[in-house]
């Protein structure tokens, strides 16, 4: 038999607002992780379930929290192009000069994972309207120009 926060890990990556409601009421920790430091929050901004990503926020998570990699939630949402996702983790407050183990920024998995996409000036918009500053200190650290 699974426990609580293992079952809540699988439900918030599945998408299930209902079971994970129903782990948090029954106790199941909003910031546990898995074996490799994945928690239920870096899961659903992973797979894009915002409604999710708001339930945990809500009940307590931790929105820089970072896996055993540095991975945050707002990085898994840049990585896998969840735009809503990314907005609402900016709103809230997200860090966005956090580093992982590699030393690499949200911003830096913005212009890896988009490089040559239409989608990467779509992202790259979110951060320029909600954070300017953080950007223009990505962009002045390596060295790139802005465009306006």
């Amino acid at each position: 038999m699974k426990n609580t926060s293992s079952l809540l890990l699988e439900s918030a990556g599945r998408g299930d607002l209902e079971e994970v409601k129903s782990l948090l009421m029954a106790g199941a920790d909003v910031n546990c992780r898995d074996q490799v430091g994945w928690t239920p929050l870096i899961k659903a901004a992973w797979m894009g379930h915002l409604s999710i990503v708001q339930h945990l926020l809500d009940h307590g998570a931790e929105i820089d929290q970072q896996n055993d990699f540095g991975y945050t939630a707002l990085m898994s949402a840049v990585s896998s192009g969840h735009r809503v996702i990314i907005q609402y983790l900016l709103e809230r407050g997200a860090g966005v000069s956090l580093k992982d183990k590699y030393g690499k920024t949200v911003i830096d998995y913005l212009f890896e994972y988009w490089k040559d996409s239409p989608k990467r000036e779509e992202i790259l918009r979110l951060f320029r309207e909600s954070r300017p500053e953080e950007l223009m200190e990505w962009h002045l650290d390596n060295g790139t120009k802005l465009k306006r």
